[in-house]
């Protein structure tokens, strides 16, 4: 009973560590000058962008070198603009109150999301992540916007909030691209910092996403 105490209690202490060490990380990051690493640098502010991709530090490419991101990568194979509306540190119900301002202002044909990590880091209620994905799913499907919902948590570790959210996504007709950072987030291989893909991991997501994208651009009658 003692040994187990002991082990237990070490446990306890491990995983307090690795969560205080995480939280530094978070702020670390956070608090680093306010850099634009997304393709939005460089884009030409437009009225109307056929494709918007909106979401977190993910979509706003922290972590790339060549400003490009994974959007970026994207806008450069396919030939057409991508407005970025990526903003590091966004959850889901900050890209739900600004989803308006930032995307169906540019009246899009397709929007790529991405969101839901720092829901996750932050221990947001999951029925809560839940309602404002689909709160998020409703508003641009009434505007009968192609969406293309890239899934970052890993089953491993978030198997049925990953089923669920796939059969949220069903429901509403939204395009489930499944492990976007599969084989990068537990490799420095890929990586920038603990959190975020380097320029070789924002390839690998947009090599995931590109089919997808091609296929929905197929699908739409305006692009």
């Amino acid at each position: 009973m003692k040994h187990q105490l002991i082990f237990f209690t070490k446990l306890l202490l491990k995983i307090i560590f690795y969560a205080i060490a995480l939280y530094i990380l978070i702020w670390m990051y956070d608090a680093m000058a306010n850099r634009r690493y997304a393709s939005r640098v460089y884009v030409e502010l437009q009225d109307h962008y056929s494709i918007v991709a909106v979401g977190d530090s993910l979509v706003e490419g922290l972590g790339s070198q060549g400003v490009t991101g994974f959007v970026g990568l994207l806008e450069q194979r396919i030939g057409i603009p991508i407005y970025n509306a990526g903003i590091r540190r966004d959850q889901t119900r900050d890209v739900l109150a600004r989803l308006e301002n930032d995307v169906l202002v540019h009246n899009p044909e397709i929007v790529i999301l991405v969101v839901g990590g720092n829901d996750m880091i932050r221990a947001v209620p999951r029925d809560q992540v839940l309602e404002n994905l689909e709160l998020i799913f409703k508003k641009l499907q009434e505007k009968n916007i192609i969406v293309l919902f890239g899934e970052v948590t890993d089953d491993r570790l978030f198997g049925n909030y990953n089923q669920q959210v796939r059969q949220l996504a069903e429901r509403h007709n939204v395009v489930y691209i499944p492990n976007i950072m599969d084989g990068i987030f537990w490799t420095f291989r890929y990586k920038f910092d603990a959190l975020h893909p380097d320029d070789r991991g924002y390839q690998v997501i947009a090599d995931r996403i590109e089919p997808y994208l091609r296929d929905a651009i197929k699908s739409s009658n305006k692009i």
